[in-house]
């Protein structure tokens, strides 16, 4: 389970299709949050460091997920 610094950060620092990806696809799948790390900051060898939206890493298994929401536009 989490807790702390991750908990409130899978709570509140994703928008709206971050939060649908964890309700719609990773919840019902895994039924736990176990593993993933919102916000997972990695080395970018041009200019520094970026931050994945969500890692999962488990043992020698390390994941990168990036969710793209997209912008309706308005007629």
């Amino acid at each position: 389970m989490k807790k702390g610094e991750d908990r409130r950060r899978l709570a509140s620092e994703h928008g709206y299709a971050e939060k649908l990806f964890l309700e719609k696809v990773w919840f019902p799948v895994f039924q736990h949050f176990n593993c993933l790390t919102p916000e997972y900051e990695v080395d970018d060898y041009i200019d520094g460091k970026r931050y994945l939206d969500f890692a999962y890493i488990r043992d020698t298994l390390r994941l990168a997920i990036e969710i793209d929401g997209y912008k309706q536009l308005r007629r």
